[in-house]
């Protein structure tokens, strides 16, 4: 997996849109129990993550590859990058998805505008 997009969530979670579609996201809060992550403890840190495309860091010399989150993330949207609408070069809404995945209750909140927060390529305003 390539990382397409990256965006710093609340409560420690990634939103990440993959370069084959999909849209989902990371929680890096159990890694915060280890020495390396120990610095994202603090919020404004975690927020200064950078997008390396086959992994993610921090400025503290933390990092994850890519596979490491394609084998734990919660992946809540298939979409076609044909169907997505491409913004100052950023993926900023997705026009119709090819196949939508509810895997949680999260997740149909979110498909439905009613989520907490909404991740980089997706808006209150989907359409599936």
């Amino acid at each position: 997996m390539r990382i397409a997009e990256l965006q710093a969530q609340p409560n420690w979670v990634l939103s990440i849109v993959a370069d084959d579609g999909r849209v989902g996201r990371f929680d890096v809060s159990p890694y915060l129990q280890y020495e390396a992550f120990e610095a994202l403890r603090d919020h404004s840190e975690f927020a200064k993550v950078v997008n390396g495309g086959y992994f993610v860091e921090w400025d503290c010399g933390a990092d994850l590859s890519a596979d490491t989150i394609e084998a734990r993330w919660e992946v809540f949207q298939v979409a076609s990058f044909t169907n997505m609408v491409k913004v100052d070069g950023k993926f900023r809404g997705i026009e119709r998805a090819s196949l939508p995945l509810v895997t949680s209750p999260f997740c149909a909140q979110l498909q439905h505008g009613h989520a907490p927060y909404s991740p980089i390529s997706l808006r209150a305003s989907v359409r599936i």
